[in-house]
């Protein structure tokens, strides 16, 4: 993850301020023990539905 952090911050400005659970909108999920890790826009995508009043809307699926 600190090899992640330095690349990032030679391609962006910032600081690191330790462990993050959420970064540019999105929350940060780590596996320590697999080494990966994932970020998630799922509370993104919430928060833009209940601000539009969206969110007890019914989902459908979109022909591909």
């Amino acid at each position: 993850m600190s090899k992640f952090k330095q690349e990032l911050l030679t391609r962006i400005q910032g600081t690191d301020e330790g462990d993050e659970k959420e970064y540019l909108g999105c929350e940060v999920i780590r596996d320590s023990a697999a080494r990966t890790g994932k970020m998630v826009r799922a509370g993104y995508a919430e928060r833009v539905l209940r601000t539009f009043g969206m969110w007890d809307c019914n989902s459908v699926l979109t022909p591909s």
